[in-house]
Formats: structure tokens, C-alpha cells, sequence
């Protein structure tokens, strides 16, 4: 029941904004930031995206300027994370690129290396697609062919069909990056192997000859 949250979000956001600024007591801070990002459920549920956003924005610009603690860099990465996926939907490229690129830094110094891997996929993605519809094209195929030499080296080491589907999508990724650049004769080449590959992996691996895989081959 959306309408009825809002005025208690409200209320607890300018209660304990005005505890922080009072007293300077530090978990005031973190339950300004935590309101908001309540209310940006709300804003987004109620289709307010904009509004939405903005909370999110607002506490970058918080965190940001904080001195962060391990716990407080890790609520930053899922801030820019957040953002950059919110962006990316709302066709921002400017702004889910750059919010990609930041996520992508910090977690790679905060996140063991497997778990880095789990969501580097997916900011890749949205920073390669960005950079391409930004005009800038060797950057975007920079960033797809790294995500591409990433899930290659993670599919020959772990042969499933996990990081068959996986490689077979960052095929298709630096394909459709090669297209945005204007770079037709690679993006035809990646895409009749994309094809190729995925039609082998629909043979490999039963246990992900499905929708996905069909999917891929068809966009291909």
C-alpha cells in the first residue's frame, strides 16, 4: 500500500535528517540514506522514476563525500550499480555509463575475485551498449571484447553449460557493440559465430538447450 507508506517515509527521512544534523551522530546518516532508498521503492512502485533517481543520485552524492567505512563502500557500489541499471532502462546512456564504469571500479577493489566475476557481467553489458550509443565506439568494443576474453577463459576452465551460456551472450554482446560502432564486417563475423556457437552448445549441454540458447541463435 503504497500511498500509505509515503508519509511515514517522510516523516522518519526528515526525523532522523534532522537527528544527524543536531547531534552528528553517525547512524543518523546511514538511516537518511536507508529512507531514501525507501522512498525510491515508493517513487518507482507509484511510476515515478524520475523521482526515484533522484533519491538514488542524492545518496551517491552523500556517500561520496562520507568517509566510508568497508560496509559503506560496499552500499556505494550497489548505488551505482542500481543507477546504472535504472539509467540503461530509461535510455540515460551518459549517465548508466558512467555509473557502470564507477561501479565496475569499486568493486573490483572491494569483492573477492569470484564474486567480482558475478557481477561484472552484467555492468559490462550495460557500459558497452552505453559507450556504443555514446559515440564512442572503441571504448564500447574495449569493454565487450574484456567481457568476452573474461567468459571465454571462464568457460574453458569450468566446461558447463552455465559458462557456455554465458560465453555464447558475450558473443552476441560484442557482435551487436561491433553494429553500434558502424563496424559491420566484424559485428557479421562475431554474429555467424555467435550462431555457430551456441547451436554447438544446444548439443553440448541438454541442461541449457533452451529458450536462452534458441534466443541467442535467433538474434544472432
Amino acid at each position: 500500500r503504497w500511498a500509505e507508506a509515503q508519509p511515514y517515509l517522510e516523516k522518519g527521512y526528515t526525523l532522523a535528517a534532522e537527528i544527524g544534523q543536531i547531534t552528528h551522530w553517525l547512524p543518523a546518516g546511514d538511516l537518511v540514506i536507508t529512507f531514501r532508498m525507501l522512498k525510491a521503492t515508493v517513487f518507482r512502485e507509484q511510476g515515478a522514476g524520475d523521482a526515484a533517481l533522484n533519491c538514488w543520485l542524492e545518496n551517491i552524492r552523500d556517500l561520496e563525500k562520507s568517509s566510508l567505512t568497508p560496509a559503506m563502500k560496499g552500499q556505494l557500489g550497489y548505488h551505482y550499480e542500481t543507477v546504472a541499471e535504472m539509467a540503461f532502462d530509461g535510455e540515460n546512456y551518459p549517465l548508466s555509463g558512467e555509473m557502470a564504469e564507477k561501479a565496475l571500479r569499486l568493486y573490483s577493489q572491494i569483492l573477492s575475485n569470484a564474486d567480482f566475476v558475478k557481477v561484472q557481467t552484467k555492468l559490462c553489458r550495460i557500459l558497452a551498449v552505453s559507450e556504443a550509443k555514446n559515440g564512442r565506439g572503441e571504448m564500447a568494443i574495449q569493454v565487450a571484447k574484456k567481457l568476452f576474453d573474461v567468459k571465454y577463459a571462464d568457460f574453458s576452465d569450468n566446461s558447463c553449460g552455465k559458462t557456455a551460456l554465458e560465453y555464447s551472450e558475450s558473443t552476441y554482446l560484442l557482435a551487436k557493440v561491433y553494429r553500434e560502432a558502424k563496424e559491420y564486417g566484424s559485428a557479421v563475423v562475431t554474429y555467424e559465430n555467435g550462431i555457430k556457437f551456441s547451436k554447438t552448445v544446444v548439443l553440448m549441454y541438454s541442461e541449457v538447450g533452451d529458450v536462452n540458447l534458441e534466443n541467442t541463435v535467433a538474434a544472432c
